[in-house]
């Protein structure tokens, strides 16, 4: 089978763009972009506006979960409902950011979000787990627990 060159490209720059990930004990990237926080109030989730570093580089242990994603995105919409859930389950130990990745994308550039949803959970500014894609909010609590 021929591919066309295009999809070649494209399939060699998602490959090697995956390789840029940050891995675990890495610290937060210095970019302060817009994002989406959650939080929940009287049970109900609300938006507010917030900066990346103000949210990730908390000096508390609280668990802030970074959400790279995007309004045409089937998986990422898919995932939503997941994080609000496990918002409201761990409460006030975790917090939820939504980075959208064309409002944002040197930031997404930064935290190597070449496929989405692209996960990563910080603790003190600090990256201490992620993941790629679609995870069931069970195997989500489950991970959490394991960097709590």
């Amino acid at each position: 089978m021929r591919f066309p060159s295009t999809a070649v490209a494209v399939l060699v720059f998602v490959v090697a763009g995956c390789m840029n990930a940050p891995i675990a004990g890495t610290a937060a990237p210095d970019l302060d972009g817009t994002v989406e926080i959650l939080a929940l109030n009287n049970g109900e989730i609300e938006h507010a506006e917030s900066t990346f570093q103000q949210e990730v580089n908390r000096s508390d242990s609280t668990l802030v979960l970074v959400d790279c994603w995007a309004p045409w995105c089937g998986p990422c919409r898919a995932l939503a409902p997941e994080l609000e859930e496990l918002k409201k389950k761990w409460k006030n130990k975790l917090v939820v950011v939504k980075l959208n990745v064309d409002d944002n994308p040197a930031l997404a550039a930064e935290l190597g979000a070449n496929a989405i949803p692209a996960v990563r959970v910080f603790r003190s500014g600090t990256v201490v787990t992620e993941f790629t894609g679609l995870m069931e909010m069970s195997r989500m609590d489950a991970l959490l627990k394991t960097v709590q």
